[in-house]
């Protein structure tokens, strides 16, 4: 990035532009979160709504041991089929975790190699060749 004067414009133009790019991440992933947990919710409920008509109107075979009315209504085809849409919609949201972690630990990586590389500026004219400019503070107080 270009570096002007003291180049302290710079920098808060830059870390503006950080923020503001960090914040738009942050702000979809959180969307991203909260529908994937909309979907896990409406998959409970769709989950609630099968076993209570299954146990409204009971098969004839059906245990009268609640454990075992319990698995028989798990052996359901219907209940089979919503609770491995819900551990696939499980499985994206915590893929997605690991993804949001990883953006983080990205970022924040990604701004240390920015702050170490602060002293060196590339500037390119419109002929197209590019300058690169390392600035070092020679003597000074330590």
């Amino acid at each position: 990035m270009r570096q002007g004067g003291d180049g302290v414009v710079d920098k808060v133009q830059e870390a503006a532009e950080a923020i503001e790019k960090t914040a738009t991440q942050a702000t979809g992933d959180v969307a991203e979160i909260y529908r994937q947990q909309l979907d896990a919710l409406d998959l409970q409920d769709d989950l609630q709504v099968a076993r209570e008509a299954f146990f409204a109107n009971p098969p004839p075979d059906l245990p009268e041991d609640p454990v075992l009315a319990e698995e028989a209504f798990g052996l359901t085809l219907e209940a089979r089929t919503i609770r491995a849409d819900l551990e696939e919609v499980e499985g994206r949201r915590e893929d997605f975790y690991a993804y949001a972690a990883l953006s983080v630990i990205f970022s924040a990586v990604d701004a240390y190699v920015a702050a170490q590389l602060d002293p060196l500026s590339l500037d390119a004219d419109p002929s197209g060749r590019v300058r690169a400019r390392i600035r070092m503070p020679l003597g000074g107080d330590r």
